[in-house]
């Protein structure tokens, strides 16, 4: 009976490191996870600040090209003297 008992007992010991094991490699891959979704996020947001400096780039763009032709249109334009 006593040797079923350490037989059920070292089996017991054996399941437990072999599943803590298992549970630190599974911890580490979750970290992994993580990160990488902390990495996809960081870019996520660059690249929104990115496309946001290029919208704002085209609309300061639109406004001198118009600016632009306003003045080419003006009376004073060319030759002639401002009023």
């Amino acid at each position: 009976m006593k040797t079923i008992l350490r037989l059920g007992r070292a089996a017991l010991v054996a399941a437990g490191i072999v599943s803590t094991s298992g549970l630190l490699q599974t911890t580490e891959l979750f970290a992994a996870i993580g990160d990488i979704g902390l990495n996809l996020a960081a870019v996520h947001s660059e690249t929104e600040k990115l496309r946001q400096k290029v919208a704002a780039a085209g609309r300061n763009q639109t406004r001198i090209q118009s600016a632009a032709s306003r003045l080419a249109l003006a009376p004073w334009a060319g030759n002639q003297k401002r009023p």
